[in-house]
């Protein structure tokens, strides 16, 4: 309910700033009205007591629907690799090495679980819209793993009491992970798909 609300103020909200700003016509101006939305749904999102990244999601996904979007992503551009890497840089943050070697067990039994789960239900996918089965078992290596999207699930999940702290960790530790392999889950699936 609080989404939806905050969904539908910012494209009433949004619509007529961005007008403004594009009639100003200054890279200056837009990228300022950008980060003040990213950082309003942020700040929205972490006082209703949700994750401030699932307010950055939320405010992507508006910007998306807009009809500055080509311009957003060409503003956005330049940030991209800088942002991506401290993205990763936090990930690696939140990535304990005692707890890894503690419990590498039951990391390794998760992420295994995991990429081989999603992988299944991915490759049947691709074979039931029609992929072949090489192009199905090289979209299961690249979506099998965890994505950042896990990163928002499971923050909530602890902020809201969910999971406890201890299985937020090992769990954020076995998505990292399992981001980490896929470059080589996709060269194995591509040699092996070449050699089938």
């Amino acid at each position: 309910m609080a989404l939806s609300g905050i969904a539908v103020f910012g494209k009433v909200l949004l619509r007529p700033l961005f007008e403004f700003v594009n009639r100003v016509e200054t890279q200056e101006a837009f990228l300022a009205v950008l980060f003040l939305t990213v950082m309003s749904c942020s700040y929205l999102t972490e006082g209703l007591g949700l994750s401030n990244t699932l307010g950055a999601f939320l405010a992507g996904v508006l910007l998306s629907e807009s009809k500055w979007k080509h311009q957003v992503e060409e503003s956005i551009a330049t940030f991209r690799a800088l942002l991506l890497g401290l993205f990763f840089t936090s990930v690696g943050f939140d990535i304990d090495l005692g707890l890894v070697l503690n419990n590498w067990k039951t990391i390794g039994g998760l992420l295994i679980g995991l990429v081989g789960l999603k992988g299944a239900i991915i490759k049947l996918l691709g074979r039931g819209f029609g992929l072949t089965s090489a192009d199905s078992t090289r979209s299961a290596s690249l979506l099998g793993p965890g994505s950042e999207f896990a990163f928002v699930i499971l923050g909530l999940a602890k902020n809201v009491g969910l999971i406890e702290p201890t299985m937020t960790k090992l769990l954020l530790t076995t998505v990292s992970l399992s981001m980490a392999v896929t470059p080589s889950l996709y060269d194995m699936a591509s040699s092996k798909t070449k050699t089938a």
